[in-house]
């Protein structure tokens, strides 16, 4: 279960910064641009989880 949340999270941060990204493209608002590498930064992540009892 934990696994499961921390991935729900992960894609939850990756799809909401390029959210952001897009809204702020779309209404020609500067700084998009540092989103969009947080959002790369986010997808090179590795992400390890381990579900030991």
């Amino acid at each position: 279960m934990k696994a499961t949340l921390i991935f729900f999270f992960y894609f939850f941060a990756i799809v909401a910064v390029a959210g952001f990204a897009t809204f702020l493209m779309f209404h020609n608002i500067e700084g998009w641009g540092w989103l969009v590498f947080i959002d790369a930064l986010l997808i090179a992540t590795t992400v390890k989880v381990s579900d030991k009892d």
